[in-house]
C-alpha cells in the first residue's frame, strides 16, 4: 500500500537546494507581506481619520461645538473622544474654516514647520447656515524598507489627509446676537 522508500528519499538528500532556494526567495516574500500589512494599516488610518472627521463635523453642523463656553476645547474633546486607541489624538491636526457660500470656499494647502506642525491651520467653525470646511492631517511613517524608500525618500512622514464640507444647521443664537 504505502511505499516507505518514497518517504526515505526526501530524508536522504542532503544537498540543501531547498534551503538555498528559500534563502533567495524569502527576503522578497517577507518584504511583500510586510508591505501589504503596512499599506493596510495606512488605509485603515485613512478611513479612521475620515470617520473622526464625520463625527466632529456633525457636532459642528448642529452647533454643539459653537454653543460651548470654549469651542476650541470642546472640538478637541470631541475629536479625541472619537479617536480610537490605536491612534494618538495629539497627532491629528485640524483646520476648520467657515464660508458664506460654496462658491467662496478656498482650499488652503497645508504648510508645516520642521517639527511637522501645521503653520496655517485655523479654527473658525462658523455660524448657523454657513458652510464649514474641515481638513484633518495625520503623519504616518513607514517601517518597511521598500515602502519607506518609495514614499518617504525625503525622510518626512507621509500625511494622511481628510476633508469634509458641510452646511451648518439653523442652530440658533451663539454668543452675542
Amino acid at each position: 500500500m504505502f511505499d516507505k522508500t518514497i518517504l526515505k528519499c526526501g530524508f536522504r538528500d542532503k544537498s540543501g537546494a531547498t534551503a538555498i532556494e528559500f534563502a533567495l526567495v524569502a527576503p522578497m516574500f517577507f518584504i511583500v507581506v510586510f508591505a501589504i500589512m503596512e499599506t493596510s494599516v495606512l488605509v485603515m488610518n485613512k478611513f479612521t481619520l475620515r470617520s473622526i472627521i464625520f463625527e466632529v463635523t456633525r457636532d459642528l453642523q448642529t452647533g454643539e461645538i459653537q454653543r460651548s463656553g470654549d469651542p476650541a476645547d470642546a472640538f478637541k474633546k470631541a475629536y479625541c473622544g472619537h479617536t480610537p486607541k490605536h491612534l494618538d489624538c495629539a497627532d491629528i491636526q485640524f483646520d476648520v474654516r467657515s464660508f458664506a457660500s460654496l462658491q467662496k470656499i478656498k482650499v488652503v494647502k497645508p504648510s508645516f514647520n520642521g517639527k511637522g506642525k501645521a503653520t496655517n491651520f485655523v479654527f473658525k467653525p462658523g455660524k448657523q447656515e454657513e458652510i464649514t470646511m474641515v481638513t484633518a492631517t495625520m503623519p504616518y511613517s513607514f517601517n518597511t524598507p521598500l515602502l519607506k524608500d518609495i514614499f518617504q525618500s525625503d525622510g518626512e512622514p507621509v500625511l494622511v489627509v481628510g476633508y469634509a464640507i458641510t452646511k451648518n444647521e439653523p442652530f440658533g443664537c451663539v454668543g452675542n446676537c
